[in-house]
């Protein structure tokens, strides 16, 4: 709320970790110069859908969240860290310790981490990409944000009727994004380098 007026966040991913449950959150900054203009709004159009089940199980899954949540940064870190290195294979690997760490910096929580998150793009992409995600032993999915680690070909995933549009952007059509788990992070770091290995 230093930078924001409203913040909007999904509870699906990293809040429930177990994937057994959609939802989403927005939150007003209270002494926004907008908060009533927004309120008024939202009093318009919103609508509660959430499933009163389905919020008893939220709430129940959210409860190890912080806990959960220092471990996934950690663990991501130490992947990271890792593969950095790894230019031989790697044409980018996007993760924010990596990317503008002072403006990441300057909101950053106290003892808080980089998130769970990173996108890579492989040198020779078309050829490289399946190979690497077929060879990476991790489970493969669109949801990202489980207590496991997850692997997917987002953009083919996310924006495939506009991939000529992502191309112009700059964005590679065989980006992998890897939401990282609870797994052991030694275990991780040689999967993820053994997969790499056989490019």
């Amino acid at each position: 709320f230093q930078y924001a007026d409203v913040v909007t966040m999904s509870l699906t991913k990293f809040f429930s970790g177990v994937g057994d449950v959609m939802a989403g959150a927005m939150i007003l900054k209270n002494d926004s110069p907008h908060n009533q203009s927004f309120k008024r709004i939202l009093d318009e159009i919103y609508e509660d859908d959430l499933w009163g089940s389905d919020a008893a199980v939220l709430e129940k899954n959210s409860r190890d969240f912080a806990a959960r949540m220092k471990k996934i940064n950690n663990h991501t870190e130490a992947v990271y860290d890792s593969l950095k290195e790894r230019t031989d294979v790697l044409e980018r690997l996007w993760y924010p310790k990596g990317e503008t760490p002072e403006l990441y910096h300057a909101i950053q929580r106290e003892e808080g981490g980089y998130g769970g998150l990173f996108s890579i793009v492989l040198k020779d992409p078309k050829r490289c990409s399946p190979r690497f995600y077929n060879a990476l032993r991790v489970s493969k999915g669109p949801s990202l944000g489980t207590n496991f680690t997850l692997a997917c070909p987002y953009m083919l995933l996310a924006h495939y009727p506009e991939l000529e549009w992502s191309d112009q952007l700059g964005i590679d059509r065989h980006l992998l994004r890897i939401s990282i788990g609870l797994e052991d992070p030694e275990d991780l770091i040689r999967r993820f380098h053994s997969a790499l290995d056989v490019l």
